[in-house]
């Protein structure tokens, strides 16, 4: 029994002994591994990898350490792996003892890539392997501040003994990517980019799902890259590819974008990019916040990009700014000289007009109503345009103070030449307008024809135009046709020239009413000639031509005028139509009727002192109707009229004043003062007496009734100087002669011959038929000297004054009644005198007026003569 006990606990001794021992191997075996040839390996590594190893350790249970290890693969070193040690363990398939489950990791290493620049640090490495095919792999790289994260999982671990899996070799990693990895590639392009990025992330998973499927999604983000030229800051991406499908996307977006190709930049984008089954972009769809576009600054961007083929884009974008909406459609070659788009925008013409266009500050455009344009532009490579035509049409709207009822244009922009054809309406009336502007040169060439008013443009065209036509008007009534042709640059404030006609009815020119006018302007360089071919007033016409020249500087107003018409008006129309000079000296005439009026002159603008003293103007009236000068009746007036440096001359003036024929010449001078002054020299003969002296000093005569039966005539001679609006401040010299049997008559035997003389019985009365006599002028005083009144019997001598205010007098007359009978004593001269009985009783002072005289004898009072 102790034998047996003894053996047992030997046993028992030995087991636990060989149990320690057995523990002990393993322990060793599994901290310090044993040493093992590569080349027990080597028919376990797949076969498109190279394996090279300082040392490979053997641990138990089934695990490898790779001392400073290198994979590389044999038909393509896509790929090459450096690190320190990698550790291997693997499952064995106890079915044949075969080694198919293999895990691989590594925390340390470089791993080198024939397309990226620089080596990258390994952080992690996981790889498990089922035979030579990769089950899940995760790869964690670090290069400066890029950070490199690729996964890989396969959804179907594949038996090595599936005879349908032998047959169709499942498609590997490094198959999907190395074609799609080229110098020339996108993916070569991206990933250079992605080298020279700032703070740069990517992560990407890629999932095997069938023997040939796969699935990649990528995701990115940077503080900066630059990729085809496109320059993205806080940039972020993500991308999904599947093998099984043929539209694959790549979601991006970025803080701020800009292109230095397209000189584009933009303070935020988000878009998505299509790629086919080659990894090729098949579309880009982006969204852009504000934005600029070479000097375009616009608020936002939805575009569509196709690509074609090769450099060759298809392009649908809408650019939205503001109150503008633009719709671009086209084909973008990149390397063809030019590229064709089509664009359908709606766009506001006051923010167009605030934002593009500063030189245009002048016009207002009140309405907010959009103009919308269908335009196909030709744009060269670094987008000048070269080419555009298409159509513009707009409703309501109003710039500055014209209301654009409709504009509808066609244009066409070849070689920096612009030409268009509007069609618009302004206060419904309508007019259309064709232009031809080469940029290069400023030269521009308008041609504009319709119903509308010269005054529909005030607001829209330069000063020049409201400065040619600021006389004329239009009424309610007005109907009009105008055809201008107008070339000039935009180097000049005014155009070179310019060419038109206008037809119009019931027009206002300088306030006069115009049935019909027909008017033909023309412009050249600084001087615009107007032809009044035919102006009809209400009660006449008129034709001519009004020449007006500006000057270069600045000056807004004329540097002169220059007017020659024929015309059969009114004299009130004649002053309006002839200017405020003119005006001044027709308003002394006064007429209903119409007189021939010809009318020439020069007025230069008293701003240009070097034309001092050259107006002038000269003024012909022809033998019309009756007419009012100064308020004085005249039939058949004809003067020509003179002026120069603000005087007037009247020469070669007739007329019939008072039943008589005056002729006269007058100057009137100093007419800036308020006190004119006026020089005349007329000849009046055979006028009716008591007439002209009522038409005469009808202003000036005060309590006088005035005998207009009495059967007088006129004759005079006057020359004098004076104030024009009062006649009794003149000095001047003349003669006059008044005929007529009621002259004056001789009352002998006093009131006995006075009564025998209204019984018909001329007993003791002498009658005067005859008066003549020089005077002088002095203010209100006349001076009659050398008064002689004859009969055929008596004679008169005297002298006097007359005050013309009252037409009062004062002479001293001596009467000799048998002198022109030769009786008189008068014949025996002193001797006469001497022994003359009566000669102190026919010795008068005579007073009253010249309608109702006073005669009292010096030698007896009563009154023997009226």
């Amino acid at each position: 029994m102790i034998s047996n006990f003894l053996n047992i606990f030997c046993q028992t001794i030995l087991f636990i002994l060989l149990f320690g021992q057995s523990t002990l191997i393993y322990l060793s075996l599994s901290c310090t591994g044993i040493p093992i040839p590569p080349s027990l390996i080597q028919k376990y590594i797949p076969e498109d990898l190279n394996l090279t190893a300082k040392e490979i350790l053997f641990f138990l249970p089934f695990h490898l350490k790779l001392i400073e290890p290198e994979f590389t693969q044999k038909a393509d070193t896509l790929l090459q792996l450096d690190s320190p040690e990698i550790f291997v363990s693997w499952r064995p398939n106890l079915k044949g003892f075969v080694y198919n489950q293999w895990n691989i990791h590594s925390y340390s290493g470089k791993v080198s890539s024939k397309f990226y620049p620089s080596p990258l640090d390994l952080n992690q490495l996981n790889l498990v392997l089922n035979g030579s095919q990769i089950q899940n792999a995760r790869l964690h790289l670090k290069s400066d501040d890029k950070v490199v994260c690729l996964n890989y999982t396969s959804e179907k671990r594949l038996s090595q003994n599936d005879e349908a899996h032998e047959q169709k070799k499942p498609t590997e990693p490094t198959a999907i990517l190395s074609p799609s990895i080229n110098e020339n590639s996108p993916l070569f392009t991206i990933i250079r980019a992605f080298h020279a990025s700032k703070n740069t992330f990517i992560e990407c998973f890629l999932e095997r799902t069938s023997h040939e499927s796969f699935k990649l999604s990528t995701m990115l983000s940077s503080e900066s890259i630059n990729v085809f030229n496109n320059k993205l800051e806080s940039l972020q991406i993500q991308s999904s590819y599947s093998s099984d499908s043929s539209e694959h996307s790549v979601y991006f977006q970025a803080n701020d974008f800009s292109s230095s190709q397209i000189s584009i930049q933009s303070n935020a984008i988000i878009g998505q990019l299509k790629l086919d089954d080659q990894m090729q972009i098949d579309s880009v769809e982006i969204n852009a916040g504000p934005t600029r576009l070479k000097n375009a600054v616009i608020d936002s961007i939805s575009a569509k990009v196709d690509p074609k083929n090769t450099g060759c884009f298809s392009l649908d974008g809408t650019l939205f700014h503001k109150n503008h909406l633009l719709n671009i459609l086209g084909d973008y070659q990149i390397n063809t000289p030019q590229n064709t788009f089509l664009i359908k925008a709606h766009l506001n013409l006051n923010e167009l007009q605030k934002d593009y266009f500063p030189q245009f500050e002048n016009y207002e455009i009140e309405s907010s109503n959009s103009i919308f344009t269908d335009t196909e532009i030709i744009l060269g490579k670094n987008f000048n345009l070269l080419e555009a035509r298409g159509i513009v049409h707009g409703e309501g709207i109003t710039i500055n103070s014209t209301p654009l009822q409709y504009l509808s244009n066609d244009f066409q922009w070849i070689n920096k030449r612009l030409k268009a054809s509007s069609l618009f309406r302004i206060n419904q009336r309508d007019s259309s307008l064709n232009t031809v502007f080469d940029a290069e040169s400023g030269d521009y060439t308008v041609i504009l024809f319709g119903s509308t008013f010269s005054s529909d443009f005030y607001s829209l065209l330069p000063k020049w135009w409201e400065n040619t036509f600021k006389d004329f008007s239009y009424t309610d009534n007005t109907k009009c046709f105008h055809d201008f042709a107008i070339y000039g640059t935009l180097n000049s404030p005014i155009p070179d020239f310019f060419l038109g006609s206008v037809q119009t009815e019931n027009i206002d020119y300088k306030g006069v009413p115009v049935k019909y006018g027909d008017v033909l302007v023309k412009g050249k360089n600084y001087c615009t000639e107007i032809t009044l071919r035919d102006i009809q007033t209400e009660a006449g016409n008129a034709e001519g031509v009004i020449k007006i020249t500006i000057k270069p500087d600045g000056f807004r107003k004329p540097e002169s005028v220059r007017t020659k018409l024929k015309s059969e008006l009114t004299i009130k129309t004649a002053g309006k139509l002839f200017g405020n000079d003119i005006q001044q000296i027709l308003s002394n005439f006064e007429s209903p009727f119409t007189h021939k009026v010809d009318f020439e002159s020069v007025f230069f603008n008293p701003y240009y002192t070097q034309h001092n003293n050259k107006s002038y103007y000269n003024l012909s009236i022809g033998p019309t109707n009756p007419i009012l000068f100064f308020k004085r009746p005249f039939n058949q007036l004809s003067a020509e009229i003179y002026g120069r440096n603000a005087q007037h001359y009247i020469r070669s003036a007739e007329a019939e004043f008072a039943s008589g024929r005056l002729n006269f010449e007058a100057d009137i001078l100093e007419t800036l003062s308020e006190d004119p002054q006026i020089r005349i020299n007329l000849s009046l003969s055979d006028c009716d007496y008591s007439q002209s002296i009522k038409d005469t000093f009808q202003n000036e005569v005060t309590n006088t009734s005035i005998n207009e039966s009495l059967p007088l005539t006129l004759n005079l001679n006057l020359k004098s100087k004076g104030s024009l609006l009062d006649l009794t401040k003149h000095n001047g010299y003349g003669n006059f002669e008044i005929n007529g049997a009621g002259l004056g008559k001789i009352h002998l035997l006093g009131p006995l011959s006075k009564a025998l003389d209204e019984l018909n019985l001329s007993i003791g009365v002498f009658s005067l038929d005859h008066l003549e006599s020089d005077f002088i002028i002095q203010n209100e005083w006349i001076d009659v000297q050398n008064l002689e009144i004859n009969g055929k019997q008596s004679n008169v001598l005297g002298a006097g004054r007359i005050w013309i205010p009252d037409q009062s007098i004062n002479f001293k007359m001596e009467v000799d009644l048998l002198k022109n009978r030769n009786l008189s004593f008068s014949k025996l001269g002193s001797l006469g005198k001497f022994l003359n009985p009566v000669t102190k009783i026919f010795n008068f002072r005579v007073t009253g007026t010249l309608q109702d005289q006073k005669w009292r004898s010096i030698f007896d009072p009563r009154n023997l003569f009226q």
